[in-house]
């Protein structure tokens, strides 16, 4: 094989991976909601229903539609793991790759494997359908967003497009954007905001019609959101007010998060103060110039302001760090870039370190999805089984969709184990054993 066809070749092997991953991943927490794939999606009227009810982000109506078809969710996943890494690397090189360009595929190869390398989560937001489809698909628009907007506040490019349909079009994705989640938009409209402001004191003018017709999109989308009914709604299952604010709940959420990236991010926290003592190097080599300072602080602000403002939410979980960890990774890359460009580095070594890397995670990746898939066709048989002869049916043993094998890997792939879907009491019904209940029409569900 020709080397110059070697990237292009390994991009295609982790997307089967990834793909092979998204298939096996087996049926995980809210999903068994979704068990029924016989029933039609009738997604405007579910998505009212959690608009008012339950999840009010629009990532809910996508989840309703692609959580009932594993043909979907895969022809969903793939084009959503390469969006995400296209606006990552657009944030990171500052402009999209030409993967038919061999340089740029390998920059686009050592970029993915430095993500799901720092990242240590990644199957939770990539192949688990519910945080897919609320999570990773918006922060694929964040993405986009914060790529637009700095191009146009920090490097003066205006990268919109100047046709009028464009423009209507960019504008409902920006509403959609939005609708994402209730932490990221409000940041990223802060963002523009105090940008804007400068813009104007500096240039004695507004900024480009386009830029303000997609801010003012993203703002109406996040009011719609912040006002939906389901919001109280979740606030009161959690026993928390809505429009309430108590010191001791923030502090200790404030808290409950640094734990969390200590446990789930302690790489990404060691490469992160190896990042600050390169910037230091590279401030001091003057290699950085006014707009990469600009940009630099930019992200580490952003970062900064998404704990601040998760801090307030009534629930807490490695998703909702997700925006905070991106943005520290792209500012990790960024400063790596810039280095390197200092060294006569050899680059070879990145290049095969990645490919390893990548080849070694979908591998294991695949393996550890296809066994817990295989646990959990074993689960549904077993259950499909004894409710022909019963209506209270009481499990071998207790699921459990961890490898094994792979200990210290299993987190990294799957969202959880599973052994706390079904129980040992008969009385007390998991959310998931009451989904499994009514799907198989039982009584009672447990193990023994």
């Amino acid at each position: 094989m020709k080397t110059k066809f070697l990237p292009l070749f390994l991009i295609v092997l982790i997307n089967i991976g990834f793909l092979l991953s998204l298939y096996w991943f087996p049926v995980t927490r809210d999903e068994f909601y979704y068990l029924d794939k016989s029933q039609l999606p009738y997604v405007f009227s579910e998505y009212w229903t959690s608009y008012n009810y339950v999840n009010p982000r629009i990532g809910q109506f996508f989840l309703n539609i692609v959580a009932r078809s594993k043909i979907l969710k895969v022809i969903f996943g793939l084009l959503l793991f390469n969006g995400f890494l296209w606006a990552l690397f657009a944030n990171v090189f500052r402009r999209f790759p030409k993967i038919s360009h061999k340089e740029d595929a390998w920059k686009f190869l050592i970029l993915t494997a430095a993500f799901i390398f720092l990242i240590n989560y990644f199957g939770e937001l990539f192949y688990y359908s519910p945080f897919a489809t609320n999570y990773t698909f918006t922060h694929v628009l964040y993405l986009l967003y914060l790529f637009v907007m700095t191009e146009y506040f920090i490097f003066q490019r205006n990268v919109l497009p100047k046709s009028a349909l464009k423009i209507v079009l960019l504008c409902f994705v920006a509403f959609v954007t939005g609708m994402g989640n209730e932490h990221v938009p409000p940041i990223l409209l802060l963002f523009s905001g105090v940008c804007g402001v400068v813009f104007i004191f500096k240039n004695k003018k507004l900024p480009d019609f386009n830029i303000i017709a997609i801010n003012i999109s993203v703002a109406t989308g996040y009011l719609a959101l912040f006002f939906a009914p389901a919001n109280a709604v979740k606030y009161k299952t959690a026993g928390k007010t809505q429009y309430g604010f108590s010191w001791e709940d923030y502090s200790s959420t404030f808290v409950m998060i640094f734990k969390y990236f200590y446990h789930y991010n302690l790489i990404l926290i060691i490469v992160v103060i190896v990042s600050f003592l390169i910037a230091l190097y590279l401030l001091s080599r003057r290699v950085l110039d006014r707009e990469n300072k600009i940009l630099i602080a930019s992200y580490i602000s952003l970062a900064g302001l998404a704990i601040l403002v998760i801090s307030y939410s009534p629930l807490i979980g490695t998703r909702l760090m997700f925006f905070s960890t991106t943005m520290l990774i792209i500012l990790v890359c960024f400063l790596f870039k810039n280095l390197i460009k200092c060294f006569d580095f050899n680059k070879n070594v990145l290049k095969i370190s990645s490919s390893v890397w990548l080849l070694v995670y979908f591998v294991l990746s695949t393996i550890v999805c296809y066994n817990a898939n295989e646990i959990y066709n074993n689960f549904y048989n077993e259950i499909s089984q004894k409710a022909k002869i019963s209506k209270d049916v009481i499990l071998d043993e207790e699921l459990n969709y961890f490898d094994q094998n792979f200990p210290t890997f299993n987190r990294k792939v799957l969202l959880e184990s599973g052994n706390e879907y079904v129980d040992k009491e008969v009385k007390n019904k998991t959310a998931e054993e009451k989904n499994i209940i009514l799907h198989f029409n039982l009584k009672t569900l447990s193990h023994k």
